[in-house]
C-alpha cells in the first residue's frame, strides 16, 4: 500500500495523541482509585460553586491530602484546600467508614482574604 508521506505523518501524530489521551487517563485512574470518594466530590465541585469562586476568584486550585496508610483504619484524617487570587480556602477535618464507604464527620474551615 503506497501512502504519501503527508498522509503518513499524519496517522503518526494522530496514533500518538491517542496514546497520549490514553496514559493520561489511565494515569488520572491511578491516582484517584483509592482516593476516598468525597475529597473526589470536593475536587470537582468545590471550585465551581459560586459562592466560593466569589470569595476565591475563578481558577481556584484545590489540593487534598490525607495519609494513605490511614484507609485500612476506621478513622481518616484528610486536609482540603483551595488556593484563588482573592484567597484561600482550607478545610482539615475527619471522615468514618460506615458501609464500607468514608463519611466526613467533623471538619473546621478557614477562609484566608489575599486583599
Amino acid at each position: 500500500m503506497n501512502i504519501p508521506s503527508t498522509k503518513k505523518i499524519l496517522l503518526i501524530i494522530g496514533g500518538v495523541l491517542a496514546l497520549c489521551i490514553a496514559l493520561s487517563e489511565f494515569g488520572l485512574y491511578w491516582q484517584r482509585k483509592d482516593t476516598p470518594t468525597f475529597l473526589l466530590d470536593m475536587w470537582d465541585h468545590l471550585p465551581e460553586n459560586p459562592r466560593m469562586v466569589a470569595r476565591l476568584g475563578e481558577d481556584a486550585l484545590p489540593k487534598y491530602g490525607y495519609n494513605v496508610y490511614d484507609v485500612e483504619k476506621d478513622t481518616l484524617p484528610y486536609s482540603f484546600s483551595l488556593h484563588g487570587y482573592k484567597g484561600n480556602l482550607e478545610i482539615k477535618g475527619y471522615a468514618v467508614k460506615q458501609q464500607n464507604r468514608w463519611v466526613p464527620v467533623k471538619s473546621d474551615t478557614l477562609f484566608i482574604s489575599n486583599k
